[in-house]
């Protein structure tokens, strides 16, 4: 097997010549070990190789145990070939670490589409695991990620672990105190279930009965912060009242206990509305944006060139079939279980949903 060596903006890469593109951002996975990120497209099988952008070789003293000694020494010597012996194992547990973090960041819950949730403590006791058991890979470089993950939930969270229904989540739970030396609880906390998902902001709002215009429209997730809002692809919800002053009324849907005060969102109505019209929205999703028209001049636009972005500005590498790529990418995560699969996707599939 060989990783052939380019030169991408400055720094070495190394990728295999008939591996699979990364694609966006939200359909990579990676891990930063020290002098190098390893990436893979979310969809690789495990062990496959990554992509290696290489920052400083000569931190990158993990490399010899993940591809072999004879590839180690091609790599300080700046070799455009590296003949590569992977370590099955090893790199799949940094293949892992890498689900666990995208996982966090991307996971596409959405009661619309179906897509179960994710428990984050059992998502974050996995990534603090995963990067306890690479540290003799890693030394310090996965630490921020660990602390992350820990600064998120008590440890009385965690301690529902221990309670949990499925035997994979007790065994993690155990992993977990056993790993950061805590003492076992007398008795673990009962564990929260997820029978009562449901959206907690709905476009089945009520229709005012003098709605000019109406519709739906998707959100970009790079725009906003994980864990916040619903990913189907109709998760912004739109009317516009014909009345004088007219304004654009905007309701996201949520996931549970999720609070999206302040987010910034704007709205543009092709050319004839000059700039963008901003605001921020309140704490069920919504947003009321004057539209800065007369109520003759409503009667006139082409609502479907409405364009509303909810999230930071800046241009995006995603797009619909990227999203719903990700989507059936998650679906097919809750139905199968492999080398792969997250100790939080077991529970997940497990639960009725």
């Amino acid at each position: 097997m060989q990783l052939l060596r380019r030169e991408l903006d400055g720094l070495a890469q190394l990728a295999a010549a008939d591996g699979a593109p990364l694609g966006g951002a939200a359909e990579r996975l990676g891990v930063e070990l020290p002098g190098a990120l390893l990436e893979w497209p979310v969809t690789a099988e495990a062990g496959a190789l990554p992509v290696i952008t290489v920052r400083d070789a000569a931190e990158a003293d993990w490399f010899w145990q993940l591809f072999g000694e004879a590839a180690h020494l091609a790599l300080l010597d700046g070799e455009t070939s590296l003949e590569v012996a992977p370590d099955h194992a090893t790199l799949t547990a940094v293949q892992r670490l890498g689900r666990a973090l995208w996982a966090r960041a991307w996971w596409p819950t959405s009661e619309r589409e179906g897509i179960a949730p994710l428990d984050d403590a059992v998502l974050a006791a996995e990534i603090v695991t995963l990067s306890i058991d690479l540290d003799e890979l890693a030394g310090d470089a996965l630490d921020s990620e660990r602390e992350i993950a820990l600064a998120a939930h008590s440890r009385d969270e965690f301690a529902q672990l221990l309670n949990d229904d499925e035997e994979s989540v007790r065994t993690l739970g155990e992993r977990l105190f056993a790993a950061l030396e805590w003492e076992f609880p007398a008795a673990a906390p009962a564990m929260r279930r997820r029978a009562d998902y449901a959206l907690a902001a709905s476009a089945e709002a009520e229709t005012a009965a003098n709605v000019l215009a109406s519709g739906a429209a998707a959100l970009e997730w790079q725009r906003v912060p994980a864990g916040i809002f619903d990913a189907s692809e109709s998760a912004i919800h739109w009317s516009v009242d014909a009345r004088p002053d007219p304004v654009l009324h905007v309701l996201v849907d949520l996931l549970p206990g999720a609070d999206p005060t302040g987010i910034p969102v704007a709205a543009q109505l092709g050319t004839n509305l000059t700039g963008e019209v901003l605001g921020t929205l309140d704490a069920r999703g919504g947003a009321d944006l004057p539209l800065h028209l007369s109520a003759a001049e409503i009667w006139v636009q082409d609502w479907a060139e409405l364009r509303i972005r909810v999230g930071a500005a800046g241009k995006g590498d995603e797009d619909a079939a990227l999203r719903q790529r990700v989507r059936d990418h998650a679906r097919s995560r809750l139905v199968q279980d492999d080398e792969l699969t997250l100790t939080a996707e077991r529970q997940a599939a497990a639960e009725d949903f």
